[in-house]
């Protein structure tokens, strides 16, 4: 994720950035987690996961959800996408654009 873009998130404060989170909990278990995290938060939440340290998903955003795995099942998917509007394929789309970008 572009430092420039992180910055820009940090100047819209309030709106929050809905993610999927994927992890290990305390115990070493694999979890997934639906984030809603403000944009000013964004930025530390990103600088403790690239850094690999242990955080706590509640300092940086609410958790819409969560459960045990890896990825959530279609039927949990298919509620989150009715009630918040998740978009599943979204970093995928944004990953093959910030590519083509670059190669620009």
């Amino acid at each position: 994720m572009s430092d420039d873009l992180l910055k820009q998130w940090q100047d819209v404060k309030g709106t929050p950035v809905y993610l999927l989170f994927s992890g290990k909990d305390a115990q070493a278990r694999d979890i997934y987690a639906y984030l809603s995290i403000p944009c000013e938060n964004m930025l530390g939440f990103v600088t403790a996961i690239n850094q690999g340290d242990a955080i706590e998903l509640e300092d940086h955003a609410t958790i819409l959800y969560w459960n045990f795995g890896v990825t959530p099942p279609e039927e949990v998917q298919a509620v989150m996408k009715a009630r918040h509007g998740f978009d599943h394929d979204y970093e995928v789309r944004l990953s093959e654009k910030l590519k083509l970008l670059k190669q620009a």
